[in-house]
């Protein structure tokens, strides 16, 4: 300031900054959320599915053959889809445009790991899939598939333009909510 212009008063700076810290995180500690109660969704004889995220259970018309009904699990990073599965369905060759694909076991090429779930060990690998508009764009789909009593329990990380990277260590905690019944 110089010496020819006025003094501002101190009462609106200390009121600026009284706001500035109160809105900075210098307030009351915000109260922790409350986790969402858990939903079981019985995936099929002998298995039953465990989460916290919202989940729907809708029916295949498209995939007779594989499976007719499956849930989607809307997750904070991305969809799941967990269904079983019929031994006789075989994998896409290339699964795209919304036919992400239902799996009885990995493809021929795929690179496996082996991940143990409470309903048995999962193959898990990685599915290519393709969506095009005006130009095709390559996701990656994470796929666990698990034989049990009841038949192939799939679980797919699903990819699009909207979620293109799945991580594989997300699916691996998404399949521990697999559960005997």
């Amino acid at each position: 300031m110089s010496p020819t212009s006025p003094r501002m008063p101190l009462a609106p700076l200390t009121s600026l900054l009284v706001t500035w810290l109160a809105l900075t995180g210098c307030a009351a500690s915000p109260v922790a959320p409350t986790p969402s109660p858990a939903v079981t969704v019985s995936i099929g004889p002998g298995v039953e599915f465990v989460t916290s995220f919202p989940t729907q259970t809708e029916h295949s018309d498209a995939w007779p053959e594989c499976t007719d009904t499956y849930t989607v699990v809307d997750a904070d990073d991305g969809r799941y889809v967990v269904a079983v599965v019929s031994t006789g369905c075989g994998y896409e060759d290339n699964p795209l445009n919304g036919r992400h694909g239902w799996f009885s076991e990995p493809p021929p090429s795929a690179e496996v790991e082996a991940v143990d779930t409470p309903v048995g060990t999962a193959k898990v690998f990685t599915s290519t899939y393709t969506e095009c508009t005006n130009d095709c764009n390559d996701y990656a789909d994470e796929v666990a598939v698990v034989s049990t009593s009841s038949g192939v329990v799939q679980v797919m990380a699903m990819s699009s333009s909207k979620t293109p990277h799945r991580s594989r260590e997300r699916l691996t905690e998404i399949l521990q909510g697999l559960q005997p019944m």
